[in-house]
């Protein structure tokens, strides 16, 4: 549901954003638009992204995944009544375990928490005596699973 009136989608909200982003190790600068989309999704907005190849869509839900964890560590930060959950996760879902393998790298190499699910690592995790949704549950912050995954039994 959205907050009206924006507490994020603001002069406030988009100075905030860009605080927390450039304490980030490494520090992010993201775009405008990308400060426009995250400010809109902090306050309960839905967001679609309709753009080329390379120009920043994985920045809107990566750079948001930032924020979120920077104030549910710190809650002081939070503006308005906004609550964010003391261990946030994000679901996303890809098409390929190709894309899968090249997000989970470029996640991790901002500092998220992403683990990859898809058959394979469910089997792998199976057979080294590991439950991959509990791990999910309790350890990873950008879940990036593939469609049919939505499907199964143990999601």
């Amino acid at each position: 549901m959205p907050i009206y009136p924006p507490v994020y989608n603001t002069p406030q909200g988009q100075d905030l954003v860009k605080e927390i982003l450039s304490q980030c190790n490494p520090p992010v600068y993201p775009h405008t638009y990308q400060i426009d989309g995250i400010c809109a999704s902090l306050d309960g907005e839905s967001l679609l992204a309709s753009m080329a190849t390379g120009s920043g869509k994985t920045g809107f839900y990566s750079f948001l995944m930032l924020v979120v964890l920077a104030i549910s560590q710190n809650p002081e930060k939070a503006l308005g009544d906004v609550k964010f959950p003391k261990n946030p996760a994000m679901l996303v879902i890809l098409p390929t375990k190709a894309l899968q393998e090249d997000m989970r790298s470029g996640l991790s190499s901002l500092g998220l928490d992403a683990v990859v699910v898809n058959g394979d690592t469910v089997t792998q995790a199976n057979q080294q005596g590991r439950n991959l949704w509990t791990e999910c549950k309790n350890q990873h912050n950008m879940i990036l699973i593939s469609p049919e995954e939505l499907l199964s039994s143990g999601f």
